[in-house]
């Protein structure tokens, strides 16, 4: 049945966006990617789009600036229309002051030598004036927090700062419709905060917003939530009611706000979102925590602190300075032992990818030095450590390079000199635990990005490394995706391999990591369990860090949760 557009307060106002009919299917495409999709957005307005990986998100975000099909060519029917007109006839250069679009691939908007110039191209190409391009440069760079920054080289930046400087070019243009494409994938806490607030004072300048995420916390930006499905909009309705139905959420790959999880669990509605308010309501209802439940998360606690083994690499007085003279790490004590699952937190910049990397000899300490098993880590050492301390990169495409998946995991035994049995054996192994058996002679680049992501862990794998490190393991993936990631590295965890990943998305490691450490400015500020860490949000926000909102809500009642499931257990609630 086809869907209807109800009669609503919405569509009576004045629109920014009007989409009728609108099908495409790639030039080379099985299906549809979009397939009949109406829908309007209102001036002003920030509506968010969900749904899992290849729902058709993107490629609708790209009709609205004719990017499809001018430049992605297909099957394309029905009509976009912009400010009330049709862009049919439209380039994508022309529509660019009206419609802004950050990409979830922040990099390929970013070419200058200098983050000012980023800022200022379109400015150039639309023919501002001098004196007022300064302004909106400066204006724009101010609004995502980098008027610091304008100098400096792009290359230079960190992740996170380099997706706020694509913000700010975009911003820079005026444009009445700014689209974010996953635009807080890779930004920190305080970079996602800085965008927030950004987004929230376009819209009181009456732009519009469309979000394309899988958090909760970026789409509830939105008052109005599309859910895609095989490129039809399946659920259209006000965001905190979508947010209110947990199976429709985990159906469609978006994670579910914690409170309203735990509302849900003690069977209270309606749902409190924000967790501060939350513990007054529920305390108001007369929960109470069961002090005999809370010595039971803390003897679990002991537990696995006791279990943990030998100590296999040790870290003494690590410092490294870049040969542009920015120093990344200062003075770090670390050590790491057997079947530990260590998260290293902290802010872009802070150090983290740096650490990792002097791990396995890929960088050299200025000062300091890094112990493997008692043996000081050394340049000549490095093909040697590759085996034994694994590295998934946070994009799987700087990492595979085979156009066959087969090859692609069987580079590393190869390279080490197995015999081609042994290296089927390890192929075969290492693709089965990543659920990726049967698709060897498959091109790795017609992969999903989790399934990308998967692969790369495959490759690492086949070397049989007792230390995986992983860079921002679930980053631009779907939440079911990042739930296969997060339980694919908990159980090899559960079968002997230390596993360390790179976050700066705290409930990653609340519900999967036992310790944690949080890096700030180069330095390394705290180190625990993670309920130890996670549990001080003074010290964590000196490293513009947010604790998850289950922790926050469980400080309220003096013990920092790690899962909804603990707050529901000490509650009283039946989950």
């Amino acid at each position: 049945m086809e869907r209807q557009i109800a009669e609503t307060d919405w569509m009576r106002m004045e629109t920014a966006v009007k989409v009728r009919g609108l099908k495409f299917k790639y030039q080379r495409g099985k299906d549809f990617a979009l397939n009949g999709i109406d829908f309007n957005l209102a001036k002003g307005e920030a509506v968010g789009l969900a749904g899992k990986s290849g729902a058709g998100k993107s490629t609708l975000l790209f009709c609205m600036n004719r990017i499809v099909p001018n430049f992605y060519s297909g099957d394309f029917s029905g009509e976009v229309q912009i400010f009330s007109e049709n862009i049919s006839t439209k380039q994508t250069y022309q529509l660019a002051s009206q419609v802004g679009l950050v990409l979830q691939d922040f990099e390929s908007q970013l070419f200058s030598t200098r983050a000012e110039l980023d800022v200022a191209f379109g400015l150039e190409n639309l023919g501002v004036p001098r004196k007022e391009m300064a302004e909106r440069i400066e204006s724009a760079l101010r609004a995502v927090g980098m008027e610091s920054f304008r100098n400096r080289d792009p290359e230079s930046l960190s992740g996170g700062e380099k997706q706020r400087l694509a913000i700010a070019s975009i911003l820079a243009l005026s444009p009445g419709i700014i689209l974010f494409d996953e635009a807080f994938t890779d930004l920190d806490p305080l970079g996602r905060e800085q965008v927030r607030e950004v987004i929230k004072k376009l819209r009181a300048k009456g732009i519009s917003i469309i979000i394309v995420d899988y958090e909760p916390e970026s789409l509830l930006l939105a008052e109005r939530l599309l859910i895609l499905e095989n490129g039809k909009i399946i659920e259209d309705a006000p965001s905190q009611k979508i947010f209110s139905d947990l199976d429709l959420l985990l159906k469609n790959g978006i994670r579910a706000p914690e409170m309203a999880e735990l509302f849900h669990g003690l069977k209270l509605s309606p749902i409190e979102f924000e967790p501060e308010r939350a513990y007054r309501i529920i305390q108001e209802k007369g929960f109470r925590l069961k002090p005999e439940v809370l010595e039971e998360f803390k003897k679990a606690d002991a537990e696995k602190e006791q279990a943990r083994g030998e100590v296999i690499i040790k870290v003494e007085g690590l410092e490294h300075t870049y040969p542009n003279g920015n120093q990344a790490l200062s003075g770090i004590e670390l050590e790491i032992k057997r079947g530990d699952f260590l998260a290293i937190i902290g802010q872009n910049g802070s150090g983290k990818t740096t650490l990792v990397k002097h791990l396995n000899g890929l960088l050299k300490p200025t000062k300091g030095s890094v112990y493997f098993y008692g043996k000081e880590v050394k340049p000549e050492m490095v093909s040697d450590l590759g085996r034994e301390v694994g590295y998934v990169f946070q994009n799987p495409d700087h990492q595979i390079f085979s156009s066959r998946v087969f090859d692609e995991v069987a580079f590393a035994p190869r390279n080490y000199g197995f015999s081609e049995k042994q290296v089927k054996d390890r192929v075969a192994d290492a693709l089965s635990l990543v659920g990726l058996s049967g698709r060897e002679d498959e091109n790795p680049f017609l992969m999903t990005k989790g399934e990308r992501q998967r692969l790369a862990i495959a490759s690492v794998l086949s070397a049989s490394p007792q230390v995986l490190v992983f860079d921002e393991p679930t980053t631009g993936l779907d939440y079911q995706e990042q739930l296969k990631i997060m339980d694919l590295l908990k159980t090899l965890n559960q079968q002997g391999k230390t596993i360390i990943i790179i976050t700066h998305t705290l409930w990653l490691p609340a519900r999967y990591a036992t310790r944690a450490i949080v890096m700030a400015k180069s330095k390394k500020i705290l180190e625990g369990t993670t309920r130890e860490v996670l549990s001080q949000p003074e010290i964590l926000k000196t490293a513009s860090l947010v604790p998850p909102e289950i922790t926050r809500f469980g400080l309220e009642f003096g013990f920092g949760f790690l899962k909804v499931e603990e707050a529901i257990k000490a509650l009283g609630g039946s989950g």
